[in-house]
């Protein structure tokens, strides 16, 4: 791939732009390592250490099912290389992140041309909701590499390349391992596609057949897991129709509601996409779909770019119908693959403006300006409030472990942890200490050591008199410790 110099040096402007903002989230103190990202590890652990196979991811949705344990499988690898430390997961999905980006280059590259891509990638780099994810340990976070694979095989399609059909069930089979929200709103759009083309006789019928099969070879865990587990996936998913099917005759009588959460969420998407300045992105929302309008009635633009283009204007559209059938508040991590959407969408219509006239580059150029001082004045906030050195701070739980396993001088020891929330972040970090100073926690024994590991929460410390009260060894020392924690070593 040979680019001239002034495309390679804006191409390495825009990977240092892209590089500055996710870095931050490799140090910052904004994110951690809770309770979600604790079960993601512990399962992680089941699959290298016990040499387990897992069927189901251990976080599901509404109902009670699953979803396949893709991620738990790919943060294997950092888990491997990293020996079991979680900061290797966060540098893994700040990995992630960046390759994004530079994915997105080559593609669109491939799809227009480097000018466009240049473009497209730009608005990638600055956006504050792609690079807010980048170092967060969370299946959800994946999406967007997967959505610019998707794009780009919707491309081909449109291309009448017929054998990206099969790739492009393939990718949404995929995404069903990291956010099933995302995977089944976008294959509802991607099969409607498939059934116009099938009655319009531009495709055979045996594709609609070939990426049900895709489909099902991806849910094959879940059916294997319900054969021992009572059905438990199809009971949950029959759960959740049931309430949606109760939720659209009610839709009506609900629909301010239902409109507004739903308007909350997406409206948050798209200004976090772009920027979170509604001066600015509220009049781009309305250019770009004005400027999609032209492009798509452009006749000299080729055929397969203008049906690319319909497609990502219409499907912001449709996610947001199908989701007002959902029976209950949406999260704003199911429709991440929005923001891919929406600076795929912008980059496409400034390229196509650019060399149309030269108040459209007076324009242009203004926009942009004041689009990138947006973003290094976001950036340069966001490090001055949640840059945090050294890195093994950003669990604020590996303070008061660490003190208890200094302590315990590799002596028998056992721990309760008192905390207002669940706690397999704590039981994964007892194990991975315990495997760096070679001595796991006892269950908890009538004798020994015992250290009482009290969060620092309005809960918790409500039952501090409870537990003063409690006669339940005898007192050797209380240590106050960094963010509010409380360690109580006792003799039982």
């Amino acid at each position: 791939m040979r680019l001239n110099k002034k495309i390679s040096l804006l191409l390495i402007i825009i990977a240092i732009i892209t590089i500055i903002p996710r870095g931050l989230e490799i140090f910052s103190s904004s994110n951690y390592f809770g309770s979600e990202q604790g079960v993601e590890y512990l399962a992680t652990k089941s699959i290298v250490i016990d040499h387990k196979i897992i069927l189901t991811a251990h976080q599901g949705g509404f109902g009670g099912f699953f979803k396949p344990a893709g991620f738990n499988y790919l943060i294997a690898i950092p888990f491997i290389l990293a020996k079991g430390d979680p900061f290797g997961g966060r540098i893994f999905m700040f990995a992630i992140s960046v390759l994004t980006v530079l994915f997105a280059f080559i593609f669109t590259k491939h799809m227009f041309n480097a000018k466009t891509a240049i473009s497209v990638v730009f608005f990638l780099a600055i956006s504050s909701n792609l690079s807010h994810y980048a170092g967060r340990i969370s299946p959800p976070f994946v999406i967007p590499i997967l959505t610019v694979f998707f794009i780009y095989s919707i491309f081909k399609i449109c291309k009448k390349n017929h054998k990206f059909i099969l790739l492009t069930a393939f990718i949404l089979g995929l995404m069903m391992n990291f956010e099933i929200a995302t995977s089944v709103v976008l294959f509802i759009e991607f099969f409607i596609i498939l059934c116009i083309f099938c009655l319009k006789k531009i495709i055979p019928y045996r594709y609609l057949f070939f990426c049900i099969v895709i489909l099902v070879f991806f849910i094959s865990p879940l059916l294997i897991y319900d054969v021992n587990h009572n059905s438990h996936n199809l009971n949950g998913i029959a759960k959740m129709l049931g309430s949606a099917l109760n939720h659209a005759q009610n839709i009506f009588l609900n629909w301010s509601q239902i409109i507004t959460n739903r308007f909350s969420v997406f409206s948050w998407n798209y200004f976090s996409s772009i920027t979170p300045q509604k001066l600015i992105s509220v009049p781009i929302f309305f250019l770009m779909y004005l400027g999609a309008f032209f492009y798509i009635k452009d006749k000299k633009i080729f055929i397969e770019h203008r049906l690319l283009m319909l497609f990502i204007i219409i499907s912001p559209i449709l996610t947001f119908i199908m989701l007002l059938f959902y029976p209950g508040d949406i999260m704003q991590w199911w429709i991440i693959q929005l923001s891919i959407f929406y600076c795929y969408l912008i980059g496409i219509i400034v390229t196509y403006f650019w060399y149309r006239r030269i108040i459209f580059k007076i324009l242009i150029f203004f926009f942009i300006s004041t689009l990138f001082l947006a973003f290094i004045s976001r950036t340069y906030t966001l490090y001055k409030q949640d840059f945090l050195f050294p890195p093994s701070a950003y669990i604020i739980e590996n303070e008061p472990i660490n003190y208890i396993y200094k302590d315990a001088k590799g002596k028998p020891f056992s721990i309760l942890i008192y905390a207002s929330r669940a706690l397999q972040n704590y039981e994964y970090l007892l194990w991975w200490y315990g495997t760096k100073y070679q001595n796991a926690p006892v269950k908890k024994s009538k004798k020994g050591t015992l250290y009482e590991l009290i969060e620092n929460s309005q809960d918790i410390q409500k039952k501090l008199d409870l537990l003063e009260s409690l006669d339940n060894g005898t007192m050797v020392e209380t240590k106050k410790l960094k963010y509010g924690f409380i360690v109580r070593k006792k003799i039982l």
